[in-house]
C-alpha cells in the first residue's frame, strides 16, 4: 500500500505535536487504553495519547515505533492522508514533517479502496481534517 524508508528516521511524526493519530472506528476497542477523546464541530474522535507531546508508543532511546506492525490506519499511511472535496475521498500528501519524501511510493487506487471499505461517514471525514487545530 505504502512504502516508505523510515529506518534513517528521527521518527519526525511521532514528536511532532500537531501530529495525532486519529483512530479509525474500527479500531478504537484496540487502542482503548491508550487513547482520549478530542471533541469537534462534527463529531468526536479518538486519538493516540501523548506523553511530553510525543507518541506514546515512542521508543525514545532509539527513535522507532514500540508497535510499527500493529500501528493505527493514521499512522501507517503518514505522510500520506486523505479529505472530502465534492462529496469525494482524495488523497494528499502532507508535506510538513516528514523527510523521506523522495523516496515514497504508494498505490493510490488500493489506498481509496481501504479507506472506503472503513465506511466513515462525512462527519467523521471532516472531523478528521480538523484534528490539526485541536
Amino acid at each position: 500500500m505504502l512504502e516508505i524508508n523510515c529506518n534513517k528516521c528521527n521518527a519526525k511524526c511521532c514528536q511532532n505535536e500537531k501530529l495525532i493519530p486519529v483512530l479509525l472506528p474500527s479500531e478504537e476497542k484496540k487502542f482503548k487504553n491508550y487513547s482520549e477523546i478530542i471533541i469537534t464541530p462534527y463529531r468526536k474522535l479518538k486519538v493516540l495519547k501523548r506523553k511530553q507531546n510525543k507518541c506514546i508508543f515512542l521508543n525514545n532511546k532509539i527513535n522507532q515505533c514500540k508497535i510499527y506492525k500493529k500501528k493505527p490506519f493514521d499512522c501507517e499511511i503518514y505522510p500520506l492522508s486523505f479529505k472530502l472535496k465534492d462529496k469525494k475521498t482524495e488523497i494528499f500528501i502532507d508535506k510538513r514533517v516528514c523527510s523521506n519524501l523522495k523516496k515514497m511510493n504508494y498505490n493510490k487506487k488500493k489506498l481509496l479502496s481501504l479507506i472506503k471499505k472503513q465506511q466513515l461517514d462525512e462527519n467523521w471525514i471532516k472531523a478528521y481534517n480538523l484534528i490539526d487545530d485541536f
